[in-house]
């Protein structure tokens, strides 16, 4: 079971998103699928999303909270881990938006677009396999997936034209 919430998207998106799930109020959409259409629709959301926003409440029975809760968009309010539960805060005024990768992500993420395990990230960049993991792990965190498919998702839409933080390794 998922609960889908897009807020300001355009209008197809919503008309996409009404393919799979059913909308029980403007915006709000519920419905089951199995993973690989939750992730492939949160994909799509994440390419159609334009100035909106959008969250995605996924039921899991493995975590203590029995949910796992995605974000995405201008202005979000974003999860965050504290003591193993995660929270919903919204980011400080005036901070980067967590969307925004740096080089080095930026670099790892067209690898993992490319086809490439932390294993092979780690010996074309010379770096540990632990570092390479870190990576994929801040990446996913930032753009609020889940899965390294659809880390090449977004690289196949944002990777060329995507503007790295400034410092970024």
């Amino acid at each position: 079971m998922i609960v889908l919430v897009l807020t300001s998207v355009p209008a197809r998106l919503r008309g996409e998103v009404s393919r799979w799930l059913l909308e029980i109020a403007p915006g709000v959409f519920t419905g089951r699928v199995n993973r690989r259409v939750r992730e492939a629709l949160w994909g799509r959301v994440l390419a159609g999303l334009g100035d909106g926003s959008a969250v995605l409440v996924v039921l899991d029975r493995r975590r203590e909270q029995g949910c796992e809760i995605l974000t995405a968009g201008r202005g979000r309010w974003v999860p965050a881990d504290f003591d193993g539960l995660t929270l919903v805060r919204r980011p400080a005024p005036g901070s980067a938006p967590r969307g925004v990768l740096t080089r080095r992500e930026l670099e790892i993420a067209g690898l993992v677009a490319g086809g490439l395990t932390n294993k092979a990230i780690a010996a074309e960049l010379v770096i540990s396999l632990r570092t390479a993991e870190t990576h994929v792990e801040h990446i996913m965190r930032k753009l609020g997936i889940s899965s390294r498919l659809l880390i090449a998702a977004w690289y196949g839409q944002h990777g060329n034209t995507a503007a790295a933080t400034p410092g970024g390794v």
